[in-house]
């Protein structure tokens, strides 16, 4: 049961937007708008080495062969008398067994990797086919980006409708150095932004270096002056709630161990602990606020981070929310919505605030939404 309370504002004008420049950028205009990104092919290349498609599209063949039989029609073909494969990979099993553990180990690492390696190839090709040439240009219809080489795809995103903007950083890009950029807009649809599947939400940078992000935000969102943000922690007492549901559920993945492992679960289990404590620790850090340049920021993940900036302009409404934990702790959370903010977005929701802290910023919040009028 949540006890919440609600404030709503307008939403006004501004406007504001977001591009990348990940490798290319050019400085110079033309008459249907200004290049702010250009990716290369050596770029995509890296964006799908990190993105790792080839998952999906494995996970999606799979499923297709099997809805239709193909497996089945596959596995009696390879079993039938006149096919040599079943017959070859019999015998390579065999003698892979019959060498040993150490080789057997070793055969199955090498199957991995390769698998492995063959997804990545997979996703690089993908990338290369899907967002070749993508370029991003400013004009006076707003953000427009075109890529594809089968089938191209030119899409729009008109400035006024930018709600918030959220970037990206995983655990591979960051040690690529390297952060993808989205826009969350209001109305409109699609229009064919790579991987999305929220109508709302647009993929704007696929790939960009990290050591030009500040400076590309700051050309793309005007509002963005200061060269750093003064991040605000959550309440102290955050970490010992996160660290009580991470220990339960190492707890419960643990009891099966018993069972199956005697004297060794306990080792697996006290394993899982630390882990369940490691992981409450980072969460809880990199948990955080700001509000700077007549904006709100929020970050949150700890090996997959997004840290999502929503104007003041573009606030509709701010709700502070208390369960009775909450309560009992002294403290609440506090979410920000703009429109068009869909299921799957990232949005500014502050979980395990101060009580007062909570209060304070959603009466801020909400007098400097209130002075702007909504206009679409």
């Amino acid at each position: 049961v949540m006890a919440g309370e609600g404030v709503m504002a307008g939403e006004g004008a501004a406007a504001g937007m977001l591009a990348e420049p990940s490798a290319d950028v050019a400085p110079a205009g033309s008459s249907e708008g200004r290049t702010l990104l250009h990716l290369p092919a050596r770029e995509l290349l890296l964006h799908g080495l990190l993105q790792n498609r080839g998952m999906v599209l494995i996970a999606a063949a799979f499923g297709l062969a099997w809805e239709t039989g193909l497996f089945e029609r596959a596995s009696d073909w390879i079993a039938g008398e006149q096919s040599w494969i079943g017959p070859a990979v019999e015998g390579a099993a065999a003698d892979v067994v019959a060498a040993g553990i150490l080789v057997t180990v070793v055969a199955l690492a090498a199957l991995a990797v390769a698998f492995v390696i063959f997804a990545r190839l997979l996703s690089i090709v993908w990338t290369l086919v899907r967002l070749h040439d993508y370029r991003v240009v400013r004009s006076e219809e707003g953000l427009r980006a075109t890529f594809g080489m089968l089938t191209q795809v030119a899409a729009t995103i008109p400035l006024r409708r930018v709600q918030t903007v959220t970037i990206h950083e995983g655990p591979l890009q960051r040690w690529a150095g390297r952060v993808a950029v989205g826009v969350q807009t209001a109305g409109g649809s699609q229009a064919g932004q790579p991987g999305n599947a929220d109508p709302h939400r647009h993929r704007l940078a696929p790939i960009l270096r990290r050591e030009r992000l500040r400076d590309f935000l700051r050309e793309v969102v005007p509002e963005l002056d200061a060269p750093e943000v003064g991040w605000e922690p959550v309440s102290p007492l955050a970490f010992r709630r996160v660290v009580r549901g991470t220990c339960f559920v190492a707890t419960l993945a643990a009891v099966p161990l018993y069972f199956g492992l005697g004297a060794w679960g306990v080792a697996f289990h006290a394993a899982f602990l630390a882990w369940a404590v490691f992981y409450a620790r980072r969460y809880v850090a990199c948990l955080g606020w700001a509000l700077k340049d007549d904006m709100v920021w929020f970050r949150s993940g700890w090996l997959w981070r997004r840290t999502t900036i929503a104007r003041y302009t573009r606030i509709q409404v701010v709700a502070l929310r208390a369960s009775p934990i909450d309560r009992w702790r002294g403290m609440a959370s506090l979410r920000v919505d703009t429109a068009g903010a869909g299921a799957a977005a990232h949005k500014v929701d502050i979980p395990y605030l101060p009580l007062d802290t909570a209060r304070k910023l959603r009466t801020l919040l909400a007098a400097e939404a209130a002075r702007t009028a909504f206009r679409w």
